[in-house]
């Protein structure tokens, strides 16, 4: 069977001075761990051991070390987090009864750099520089004995962003508390002349105090800019930087300005209200396209019960234009928290999740957390963080999609990396599809229709006489999708689908139905961390693969567009079934 790994893909993107070339300043390769976030549950486990010199251990060009002393004062605990740049270390303070702080010391090699070392030195210059409750603060910096500079930050306790962001959309009282508290932060920052540049829900930390009170603190200054900054960068190049479905249309061409950082955050309040990003892709190319022409899905079509004044406010934060977008951080997270409101009120009070009703919503399924995945063995990669952040919220009945189709319409590619090049399959109308070892890939399927989209991987072993199914979409949620909306499988933030081994073949099913199929609504629930997706129930498994047998008779015509490099796939019927079967080479 082959076993498909779960790619996280690096964050944060370098470019200069072409952004549209792609020209990498840090390699993707060697940001496989953001540099300077940290998770309170991950803060476990140190290993205790004597103070040491720290000094001689990081002059020498190794990392610290738990028991490791800065300034005869910090002592390191574990290491939290690494990148092409920095590294980052958990500590206590000593000094300060112990209290726990956060390290970033600049990594052997970039100190050699003046770019990475002017860089650094700039994110130091702008947590010195804002004082504001909304933005981590700088306590200390330093130096080792060879000279690698380090700076101590505020520990906050609790999680990020990501980690909350339901993938159905937040309630949007809770949204409106948040965002109100970054564009607060924002302020502050842009007041003193810094552009944040990297703001995402990763770099958002979310601290619960007394009685359950969320106090937000934006971290992670490394790419951000500083005005009259002391340690100028003296290069004749456009520096691009910043996390892809994040970045402002400006800040491809080099140019990023305050209204940048209100772009980011226009995308943050379209995530955290629909549980998915305006704009999918993954070229820098494409998304400034999609950009030029707005965003197509609209937050209202995901979340029926949004007030139009919070989707006219998320749309303006939006803009391509910066001059259109609000005038400060401020301004909108003050404008979208008045009609997030107006939203609030008109769903009503929140309910416990054990007590409500689950409305089905046209979504893109959740954006995990860096997970591995192993199909037809272990989906709780993808399940589990979903699941982690799904709440439940009152509503109406499931909507049925608007007329009768007298035939069914679904698109299908896989998108294939093997070797540094990037290509779709299949190349023709196949129902196969040959993969290598080390091939990483992810399936795209898109309809002009609405409908009911389910995916099902199909395993060789056999379960009470019958095959092994594992329910792939839609995970904790409904199967409903709108016409035209792109699913990807894993999504673009989540990386792609690794082939560890090629041994023996994988059977896709995809089904595409005008309504609800009963015999997997049944089943789809069991996407969850704890069932993992595998229909176990001998009854299910037996009235699952009747459907399948029943409704892929009726084979569909398959036709090759070459145009959107996908394959069409048309049957009469009110169910389509395709086999996709990928074989190893």
């Amino acid at each position: 069977m082959l076993c498909l790994q779960l790619l996280a893909e690096a964050f944060r993107i370098d470019y200069y001075p072409d952004a549209l070339t792609r020209r990498p300043l840090v390699s993707r390769n060697d940001m496989s761990t953001k540099d300077d976030r940290y998770d309170s549950t991950q803060l476990v486990g140190a290993a205790a051991t004597s103070p040491n010199s720290a000094d001689t251990a990081a002059g020498a060009g190794g990392g610290l070390e738990p028991g490791d002393l800065l300034k005869d004062r910090y002592q390191i605990e574990k290491e939290i987090g690494r990148g092409g740049v920095g590294v980052v270390y958990l500590a206590r303070d000593r000094q300060l009864h112990s209290r726990r702080v956060v390290i970033k010391l600049l990594l052997e090699g970039t100190g050699h750099s003046s770019y990475f070392k002017k860089k650094f030195q700039q994110e130091i210059e702008a947590l010195a520089l804002i004082d504001h409750h909304g933005v981590v603060g700088a306590l200390d910096t330093g130096e080792t004995s060879g000279g690698r500079p380090y700076f101590v930050m505020q520990f906050v306790e609790g999680c990020d962003l990501r980690s909350v962001i339901n993938p159905r959309g937040m309630e949007f009282d809770r949204v409106a508390h948040i965002l109100r508290q970054v564009g607060q932060a924002l302020s502050a920052a842009h007041d003193k002349g810094i552009l944040h540049r990297d703001l995402k829900p990763e770099n958002i930390r979310i601290q619960t105090l007394a009685e359950g009170e969320e106090q937000v603190k934006l971290i992670d200054f490394g790419i951000a800019s500083v005005r009259d900054s002391k340690a100028t960068l003296n290069t004749h190049t456009t520096e691009v930087a910043g996390t892809l479905s994040y970045m402002a249309p400006e800040q491809f061409v080099g140019k990023p300005a305050p209204s940048s950082d209100i772009y980011a955050m226009g995308v943050i309040a379209y995530e955290m209200v629909t549980g998915r990003i305006p704009f999918d892709t993954s070229s820098a190319v494409q998304q400034y396209e999609m950009q030029r022409k707005g965003a197509r899905v609209k937050p209202k079509d995901l979340r029926p019960d949004l007030a139009p004044a919070a989707q006219k406010a998320i749309l303006k934060a939006l803009a391509f234009n910066p001059k259109d977008r609000y005038s400060s951080a401020r301004e909108f997270g003050e404008s979208l928290a008045r009609a997030l409101g107006a939203s609030a009120a008109a769903v009503g009070p929140a309910h416990d999740a054990s007590t409500v009703r689950l409305v089905e919503r046209t979504r893109a399924f959740a954006m995990p957390r860096r997970r591995t995945l192993l199909i037809a063995v272990l989906v709780a990669a993808v399940l589990a963080a979903g699941a982690a952040a799904y709440k439940l919220w009152p509503g109406g009945e499931t909507p049925t999609p608007d007329g009768q189709a007298a035939e069914r319409a679904l698109n299908y590619s896989v998108t294939v990396t093997r070797g540094g090049y990037t290509f779709q399959e299949p190349s023709r109308p196949t129902s196969e599809i040959e993969f290598k070892k080390g091939d990483r890939i992810r399936l795209n399927v898109s309809s002009p229709q609405s409908g009911y989209l389910y995916i099902l991987n199909q395993g060789p072993f056999l379960t009470d006489g019958g095959p092994t199914y594992i329910v792939l979409f839609p995970q904790s949620g409904s199967a409903l999708i709108a016409e035209n909306q792109e699913i990807h499988f894993p999504e673009p933030n989540q990386g792609y689908l690794m082939v560890d081994q090629a041994e023996r073949g994988e059977k896709i099913w995809l089904v595409w139905s005008e309504g609800p199929a009963p015999e997997l609504e049944e089943v789809k629930a069991l996407a969850n961390p704890m069932d993992r997706g595998l229909i176990s129930d001998a009854k299910q498994i037996k009235a699952v693969q009747d459907f399948l047998s029943r409704h892929a008779s009726s084979k569909p015509s398959e036709q090759k567009d070459e145009v959107k490099d996908h394959i069409n796939l048309k049957v009469k019927e009110k169910v389509l079934v395709h086999l996709l079967k990928m074989e190893p080479q």
